[in-house]
């Protein structure tokens, strides 16, 4: 019975993975978020995210300089992730 129906929603397969993905890597809010120290481990995240990004930014950078605009696809999914956490901040303000 779980074969069958797992093959006949065979086409779903790449929504239920990316879902399960995204609550692995916890993209979105879920329950594990609301126990108690949550936010000083989202302070901790916060702290470790932005001694990275200058990192990320100098490699960025270095790898422009030496490939030229052939790595401007590499940019997409970090301008995409970027551009939805400023759009979800955006939608819990308004």
């Amino acid at each position: 019975m779980g074969t069958s129906y797992a093959r006949h929603h065979l086409g779903r397969l790449p929504v239920v993975v990316s879902a399960a993905l995204a609550a692995r890597w916890q993209f979105y809010r879920s329950e594990l978020s609301a126990q108690v120290g949550a936010r000083t481990t989202g302070w901790l995240l916060l702290v470790g995210y932005y001694l990275l990004v200058p990192f990320a930014l100098a490699g960025t950078i270095i790898l422009a300089r030496r490939c030229g605009p052939t790595v401007l696809p590499l940019l997409a999914p970090a301008a995409a992730v970027a551009f939805d956490r400023l759009r979800e901040r955006h939608r819990k303000i308004a």
